[in-house]
């Protein structure tokens, strides 16, 4: 999660490239989560919010960087 927060902080400065890995390690990350817990406890759940709100947001930078 640290890198990912990371990468999320510089955002606007990462190229093409590491915009995609981030979404990938996003998507790894919350595969991992949901696969550990059959019962999710309520911090699983609060990561999985924010790993879809990283997402999002993701995906708003990629659609950003198509329109331009």
């Amino acid at each position: 999660m640290d890198r990912i927060k990371e990468m999320l902080d510089r955002l606007s400065e990462l190229t093409d490239e590491e915009v995609s890995e981030l979404r990938t390690l996003i998507l790894a990350e919350f595969e991992a989560i949901e696969s550990q817990d059959q019962d999710l406890t309520a911090e699983a759940v609060a990561n999985l919010t924010t790993l879809a709100d990283a997402l999002d947001t993701v995906k708003g930078e990629e659609d950003s960087r198509a329109a331009n």
